[in-house]
């Protein structure tokens, strides 16, 4: 998968899945791990800092859009 189509599976999956996107704000780094590797995205150290100074805003932007998005099953 190239990397900008494993930007647009992060994000998309992040506004969409609120499970997913407590994993990745959850500040467990083994949950936020396997949540980026899920997409394809190998959690170097510096994907994890970015991670880090990001996901508030992820988390912002998902609970105005839709108040938490739809639970996977």
């Amino acid at each position: 998968m190239a990397d900008g189509d494993k930007f647009h599976a992060l994000v998309g999956k992040a506004l969409n899945d609120p499970n997913f996107r407590a994993q990745l704000t959850s500040g467990d780094k083994g949950d936020q791990e396997k949540a980026l590797r899920s997409v394809g995205i190998e959690p170097t150290q510096d994907v994890m800092d970015k991670l880090a100074s990001s996901t508030a805003a992820v988390d912002d932007l998902a609970q105005h859009l839709g108040g938490g998005g739809v639970v996977a099953s």
